[in-house]
C-alpha cells in the first residue's frame, strides 16, 4: 500500500476492531490508527468531521503542508503528481477541497495559498514545483 497507516473515524454508533493481539471498541468522536509495519493500534479522540467530510463531497485539512496535500490529491484522484521542492521549508495551511473540482482547478487554487507552478508531463502526470 501507499501508506503504512490506516485510520478509521467514527461519527455515530459503535464498532470494534481486532487484530491478532488486541481488540479495540470505538465510540463516536474517536479515531483509530493502525500501522501495518509495526501492527500498532492507537485510539484517540479527534476531529472526525474533517476525516469524514468526503461523504459530503469535500475534503477538509485543518493543517497540511504542500507535499502531503499533493500526495493526498494524487491518492483521491488516482493521478500521478510529481512534487519538486525548491528545498525551502513550506508552511502548513488549512484547505477545503471540493472533490468535484478537476486537478488543474485545485492546483490553481493551491497556488493562491502556496506559491507553486504546475505543468503536465509527457505521460499525463502533473508536475508541481515550489517557486
Amino acid at each position: 500500500p501507499d501508506e503504512d497507516v490506516v485510520e478509521a473515524a467514527l461519527l455515530e454508533g459503535s464498532i470494534a476492531f481486532s487484530n491478532n493481539s488486541v481488540m479495540v471498541q470505538m465510540q463516536p468522536g474517536e479515531i483509530l490508527s493502525y500501522n501495518h509495519s509495526n501492527e500498532k493500534l492507537v485510539k484517540y479522540s479527534g476531529d472526525v468531521l474533517s476525516r469524514t467530510s468526503w461523504i459530503d463531497g469535500t475534503i477538509v485539512y485543518s493543517s497540511i503542508d504542500i507535499a502531503s496535500l499533493l500526495k493526498r490529491i494524487s491518492s483521491v484522484y488516482g493521478e500521478k503528481i510529481v512534487f519538486k521542492s525548491n528545498g525551502k521549508p513550506t508552511n502548513t495551511f488549512a484547505i477545503i477541497l471540493n472533490i468535484k473540482e478537476t486537478i488543474p482547478n485545485i492546483l490553481d487554487a493551491v497556488n493562491l495559498i502556496c506559491p507553486v507552478k504546475w505543468t503536465t508531463g509527457e505521460n499525463g502526470e502533473y508536475i508541481v514545483e515550489t517557486i
